[in-house]
């Protein structure tokens, strides 16, 4: 029980007490003076302390609201950790065509009941376009007209029948992930640059960090890693030497980090091995003021760099 609680029934009690030793007074028909004066100093006694007992609560209630506005301007003026998300394309497989290295089942025509399915398998070398994934995870796609034309038959299984282009089938993604294929369309994400090289003027290494959002074009395959062209843009902070001469001749030379906007072109690498890998190398040019690139030129210029680590999403 807190103390304002304390005091609020302390108040009750007095108040309560004093309107009862009122109506005694009052109901009394012969009462001698002295006792009189005695029980009227009583009642100014107990009326004094419930008098002191309402300041102590008025008190307590503005301490307490004091508080809570002390407490909600410390939330507010608390400066909070800001992170840094890009959309991702969560190896969707939604817009992508796959090009089967391996015989591939079992599919279903979409939209037809379990019970009443048949077993159909996309031969070597069909291509398939997805065009959705649903939350239980499975796969629809559509399958290319030159799969019609194919001349190699599904073998493994003699009750497959093979796919057909214009139809509409489904898979399961776990099933899918069993087979080869070559995979083909746009990826895109977060990345970080930790440094960059400019490839002319000082031609010095600048801790230069940029993280900006790219997209790229998912295409070859090399030993499980995914060699995937991108491009690049965003704000980065780059590092601009500047020199300065005093009325004494003395000079002297300071760096202050400037805004830019930073864009860039390379090549992106993902494993298969584990999805959260990203290295890459990246060509890029950084925008800054014209009173930027007058104090130090070189910050205008060509840079690669190169980036290991994980993907940010």
């Amino acid at each position: 029980m807190t103390k304002k609680r304390y005091v609020s029934i302390l108040i009750l009690a007095l108040m309560s007490f004093v309107i009862k030793l009122q109506n005694a007074v009052a109901s009394e028909e012969v009462v001698a003076n002295s006792e009189l004066e005695a029980k009227v100093q009583e009642i100014k006694d107990l009326e004094e302390a419930l008098s002191n007992a309402k300041n102590e609560l008025n008190k307590l209630t503005q301490d307490e609201t004091s508080d809570k506005s002390q407490r909600v301007r410390d939330e507010n003026t608390t400066s909070k950790p800001v992170t840094t998300k890009f959309s991702a394309d969560d190896d969707s497989l939604v817009g992508d065509q796959l090009e089967f290295e391996t015989e591939a089942f079992p599919f279903a025509m979409a939209g037809t009941p379990e019970s009443q399915t048949s077993i159909f398998c996309a031969p070597v070398r069909s291509i398939a376009r997805v065009s959705h994934e649903d939350l239980q995870g499975k796969v629809y796609m559509n399958f290319d007209e030159s799969t019609d034309e194919s001349i190699v038959e599904c073998i493994s299984d003699d009750d497959a029948i093979s796919v057909q282009s214009g139809i509409q089938y489904t898979i399961e993604r776990s099933d899918l992930e069993k087979f080869d294929y070559r995979r083909k369309g746009v990826v895109f994400g977060g990345l970080v640059v930790p440094f960059k090289y400019y490839l002319s003027g000082d031609k010095r290494v600048a801790t230069s960090t940029t993280v900006a959002p790219y997209v790229g074009l998912r295409n070859a395959e090399l030993w499980g890693l995914h060699i995937t062209p991108v491009i690049s843009g965003g704000l980065g902070l780059v590092p601009v030497n500047s020199t300065a001469t005093d009325e004494n001749g003395v000079t002297t030379t300071g760096s202050d980090t400037k805004a830019a906007l930073s864009v860039a072109a390379g090549i992106r690498l993902t494993s298969d091995k584990n999805k959260a890998f990203s290295a890459g190398i990246l060509f890029g040019k950084d925008f800054l003021s014209n009173a930027d690139r007058s104090a130090d030129p070189t910050v205008g210029k060509l840079w690669t760099s190169l980036y290991f680590g994980l993907a940010i999403k």
